[in-house]
């Protein structure tokens, strides 16, 4: 079983957190798989005297007992949740083929929150962690984290580390004015903005052209 392939994480990516699921919310889980590899040993004698029927009954409460243990077993290992320093990563195991996989850069993070509800959870300090998405109203909830606090605030951290995405289409829009302009003066530009002002954007687009093909065959 290869956690980090299913995290699918790049070679200098480092995980800074990693968490399953608290055992306690396995309870029920656990506790049918002990019946079922336990019962049939209390009724060993009974079911050995009904002959081949009863070794049938026996194998199957074993079987069964250690596969649906191993699935458990799965579902636990691999319904985990990762924090590195770029992103967080949810993976959902719901059985033996049937997992999904949830990355959310941090700049795609809108805000974290936790709850904590009931008995247990107050007692066992485990509880669930909210992530809301910053380009939809879709939610990540992780469930079953011990001392959920300490999750939202490394996540807090990581997503005010996370470069500001409004300022590149300004920087990308200076760059390419600067690219575009610094084979004209100044009085050429301000030319061309009135050009811009009074004619047709393709007109202008057109001259434009035209004057930087007469100034490099000049």
């Amino acid at each position: 079983m290869n956690l980090k392939k299913a995290l699918n994480l790049k070679d200098d990516e480092p995980v800074l957190y990693l968490m399953h699921q608290f055992p306690l919310r396995y309870g029920v889980s656990m506790a049918m798989v002990f019946i079922l590899l336990i019962l049939p040993f209390f009724f060993l004698f009974p079911l050995f005297e009904l002959g081949v029927l009863g070794v049938v009954i026996f194998c199957v409460f074993i079987v069964g007992g250690a596969v649906y243990g191993l699935r458990q077993t799965v579902k636990w290992y691999y319904n985990v949740f990762a924090v590195t320093d770029r992103r967080v990563i949810d993976i959902d195991q719901r059985g033996f083929f049937d997992r999904t996989v949830s990355p959310v850069p941090r700049e795609g993070i809108q805000g974290v929150s936790f709850r904590q509800k009931g008995l247990w959870q107050a007692i066992f300090k485990y509880g669930t962690v909210i992530i809301e998405m910053s380009q939809s109203s879709a939610k990540i909830e992780v469930r079953g984290v011990r001392h959920p606090h300490v999750l939202v605030q490394l996540i807090d951290e990581i997503r005010l580390r996370a470069p500001a995405v409004e300022d590149e289409p300004d920087d990308k829009k200076t760059k390419i004015i600067k690219d575009f302009a610094q084979d004209y003066s100044a009085d050429d530009v301000e030319g061309l903005i009135k050009k811009l002002k009074t004619q047709q954007r393709d007109e202008v687009i057109l001259d434009l052209y035209k004057e930087k093909d007469d100034k490099e065959t000049d």
